[in-house]
């Protein structure tokens, strides 16, 4: 299971793919990022999260709300301490210490620094690949789900009730990314569909992996899906937000039963 809800829905997983087709999770917190890094010395926790600042600005991502917080609480404890405040104030690319420093940075202790940096880059890319999926207008655009009948469905759990009940024995269904809409996929169109997608991933056009398997619960049912994504594409399954809360990006096969979605993902990779 990939997302867990506590506390009224105030910590929410999310996994998504990032721009080198890893599984990423990020953990959020009331619709905001929370910095989940681990560091023995808090000094160097605070100089990482202005590294990151300093990119995500630079970048024009939005920097999370919770990682400034907790910037703002390192350097207040620490702010007796010249050689720290000196430090942060150098990762501003305007100080004129600022290449040196940064030159510094990158050979010190031996080079275990660049652990730090490889940190930074990699936490960037994650809030890089969801910066479209928390922006305001990006949702206005994008996060709808139409009814049959091409309205926008207002109660996305109470549509997807009325959805349940044209299952009929469809064995998954999917986000139709083109027209808004949930699908259901009976068995033919299944095994036709995903004949072709065997074809595209053995040429390398579409990628799909075992890892990237997901499942999730609607009023106490559990759903497992197969997500399959084109090289390149930054299209997310608006579906599995909408319905699982969980970010993704690329084509979503959601299915009732879990033998039936791990017989069609072996198939998929064999």
């Amino acid at each position: 299971m990939t997302t867990t809800n506590n506390n009224n829905n105030i910590n929410t997983i999310h996994n998504t793919i990032n721009e080198k087709g890893e599984k990423i999770t990020i953990n959020t917190y009331n619709g905001d990022y929370v910095e989940q890094c681990e560091f023995e010395d808090e000094l160097t926790k605070g100089i990482y999260l202005q590294m990151l600042v300093a990119k995500l600005t630079t970048n024009k991502i939005k920097v999370p709300t919770s990682l400034l917080t907790d910037l703002k609480d390192i350097k207040e404890k620490h702010k007796t301490n010249k050689d720290f405040t000196i430090g942060l104030q150098c990762l501003n690319k305007k100080h004129p210490q600022h290449k040196r420093y940064m030159k510094l940075m990158k050979t010190a202790n031996n080079g275990t620094n660049k652990i730090l940096f490889d940190m930074v880059d990699k936490k960037y890319l994650e809030y890089k690949t969801l910066n479209k999926f928390i922006d305001p207008e990006f949702e206005k655009k994008e996060m709808m789900i139409l009814t049959p009948a091409g309205e926008v469905a207002k109660d996305t759990m109470k549509m997807f009730k009325v959805f349940l009940s044209q299952k009929q024995k469809a064995p998954c269904f999917t986000w139709n990314q083109q027209l808004n809409i949930l699908n259901w996929v009976d068995t033919p169109d299944l095994q036709a569909q995903f004949k072709i997608w065997k074809s595209l991933i053995k040429e390398g056009r579409l990628l799909c992996k075992d890892e990237w398997k997901t499942s999730g619960f609607i009023d106490k049912t559990e759903w497992f899906g197969i997500v399959v994504n084109e090289k390149g594409s930054e299209t997310f399954c608006i579906g599995s937000m909408k319905l699982f809360n969980q970010t993704i990006q690329g084509f979503v096969y959601w299915f009732n039963k879990e033998t039936n979605r791990d017989a069609m993902l072996k198939y998929l990779l064999k």
